[in-house]
């Protein structure tokens, strides 16, 4: 059971006067650090603002791996439209590799020995993961 509590405060520097809830979540046992969440929509619940913070972690793994082994910011673009481009299609390249590997993928040889050489916070279908043979100039 974590203990949620919510206030609404203003952040001048942030915000100027516009008011934001701020919702804190506190483990009473001490096991998870306190997380301070904040807001614009004063009327959201606070399940749903936890809820919400809970879900991001999966996109914020995406916007790693989509920088640091897709190198979407590597492109020099000179136009608009092909900045708009960029970013979608990088993110459906990635969704269609993910999808392969879980649905036939993981079974390939080349799958068992990445997962052999895992770092603690890889998951088997990293897109970092990769086997030991293929380290495309980065560092093991």
């Amino acid at each position: 059971m974590l203990r949620v509590l919510a206030y609404q405060a203003v952040w001048p520097e942030v915000l100027g006067l516009r008011p934001i809830q701020i919702v804190v979540v506190r483990d009473p046992e001490g096991k998870f650090r306190d997380a301070y969440l904040f807001t614009t929509d004063l009327g959201a619940s606070l399940s749903w603002v936890v809820a919400t913070f809970a879900r991001r972690w999966s996109i914020e793994v995406m916007f790693k791996a989509s920088k640091q082994v897709m190198g979407i910011e590597g492109p020099q673009h000179w136009c608009r439209e092909s900045i708009e481009k960029l970013a979608p299609r990088v993110w459906l390249m990635q969704s269609v590799v993910s999808l392969w590997y879980l649905t036939v993928g993981h079974a390939v040889p080349e799958a068992e020995s990445a997962r052999r050489n895992l770092g603690p916070w890889d998951t088997e279908w990293s897109l970092g993961a990769r086997p030991p043979d293929c380290d495309h100039g980065r560092d093991n």
